[in-house]
C-alpha cells in the first residue's frame, strides 16, 4: 500500500472507472455460500474472490465485513484476499468493515490491525467513545477512515438522534467537516432520507458512505454507495 494513490484520490478514479458510486459488501455467511465453495480449504478467500471478479466491472470499491471472517477463525483468508484484491485489482478500492472504536494504546493497536495487518485502503471507525478514538487511524495519512455517523439499525435513533435539538449524528458530522481531510467519510444509512440531507447541510464537503441491504437470502448485495459531494 505504501506506493498506492491517497484513498480519496484511489476512490475518485474507481468512479470514474466503474461509472458508478456502488460499492458491494462482502459479508460471508456459511449457510449462504454455495456448497462447492463451502467444502474447499480457504472457502472464504474462493467465495469473496469470486464475487469482486464478478462486480469489479461495476462496482467503485468492495468492502469486506471482519466479522464475518474472524467468527470462522478466517482472519488469514482475510488478510490473502484483502492482498490479492490490491494485487489483481489495483484500482479497486477496499474497505474493511470493523467499525473499530477505543481509546488510547487499545485504538492504536485496532489502527495497526486494519492498516497494518489487513492493509485495507479504508476502515470504519465508530466516534462514539470520543474524537480521540479516530486519531490513531488518521496517523495513516493515506488510508481513508469512515466515520459512523447516522446509522441504519433502528436502535441507534436512541443515541444518535439525542438531544432533539443538537442530535449527536450532526455533531459527529460536523467535526468531520471541520477537519477538512479528503481522506475522512460518513457513514449515514441511506434508509434515512432526512437524516441524509441534514448531513449534508452540515457536511456540505464530505463523501457519504451509505449503507443499504439489498434483502436477506442473497449471497451478494449491494451494501454502501459512496457519494460524491458535488
Amino acid at each position: 500500500m505504501s506506493n498506492r494513490l491517497p484513498f480519496n484520490e484511489l476512490l475518485r478514479n474507481s468512479w470514474e472507472r466503474s461509472g458508478s458510486f456502488l460499492c458491494v459488501g462482502i459479508d460471508p455467511i456459511p449457510a449462504m455460500i454455495p456448497p462447492d465453495i463451502l467444502t474447499r480449504e480457504q472457502a472464504f478467500l474462493t467465495f469473496g474472490y469470486k464475487i469482486v471478479q464478478t462486480v469489479f466491472p461495476f462496482a467503485a470499491a468492495v468492502k469486506f465485513n471482519h466479522a464475518h471472517f474472524a467468527a470462522a477463525r478466517a482472519e488469514h483468508e482475510l488478510e490473502q484476499l484483502i492482498a490479492s484484491v490490491q494485487s489483481d485489482y489495483p484500482d479497486l478500492p477496499v474497505i474493511l468493515d470493523a467499525k473499530r472504536g477505543d481509546v488510547s494504546s487499545t485504538a492504536e493497536r485496532y489502527a495497526e490491525e486494519v492498516f497494518g495487518r489487513y492493509r485495507a485502503g479504508a476502515a470504519t471507525v465508530s466516534p462514539y467513545l470520543g474524537w480521540d478514538t479516530i486519531e490513531p487511524f488518521r496517523a495513516y495519512e493515506s488510508r481513508g477512515v469512515i466515520v459512523l455517523c447516522k446509522t441504519s439499525n433502528p436502535g441507534a435513533a436512541w443515541i444518535q438522534d439525542e438531544p432533539s435539538d443538537d442530535p449527536l449524528y450532526l455533531r459527529v458530522a460536523s467535526r468531520v467537516q471541520d477537519e477538512h481531510d479528503p481522506n475522512l467519510m460518513i457513514v449515514v444509512g441511506a434508509t434515512h432520507i432526512d437524516a441524509l440531507a441534514r448531513t449534508r447541510a452540515v457536511a456540505p464537503d464530505g463523501h457519504f458512505s451509505c449503507p443499504w441491504s439489498g434483502g436477506a437470502g442473497r449471497r451478494c448485495q449491494p451494501s454502501l454507495a459512496t457519494c460524491a459531494s458535488e
